[in-house]
């Protein structure tokens, strides 16, 4: 579930195998930090403007999504849009705009 203003949001995240369970807040809103998040295989894809004008994608493991243990999944150009990550069963596909 994400829940967005025009440049802060935040992502809340449910496990599929605790249906009944609470939502938890994946980063606590932050005025100017855009987000979104997506999982595969126990790691969560986050793209982010945290420190990255035009986004960049990070991952980090479901046992401890916080930013500090974030790791960049790929070098980003600075005048390159980051729109997304598509993930598949064995890759990932990064789409960008120039």
């Amino acid at each position: 579930m994400d829940i967005n203003s025009t440049d802060t949001t935040e992502a809340r995240y449910l496990a599929s195998d605790q249906a009944q369970g609470d939502f938890h807040v994946f980063l606590p809103r932050e005025k100017k930090h855009r987000y979104d998040i997506d999982h595969r295989e126990g790691l969560f894809y986050i793209r982010s403007n945290k420190d990255a004008k035009n986004f960049q994608i990070l991952t980090a493991p479901e046992s401890d999504p916080s930013p500090r243990t974030g790791k960049s999944l790929f070098h980003t150009q600075s005048d390159v849009l980051v729109q997304g990550v598509n993930l598949f069963k064995d890759f990932g596909v990064v789409l960008e705009k120039i």
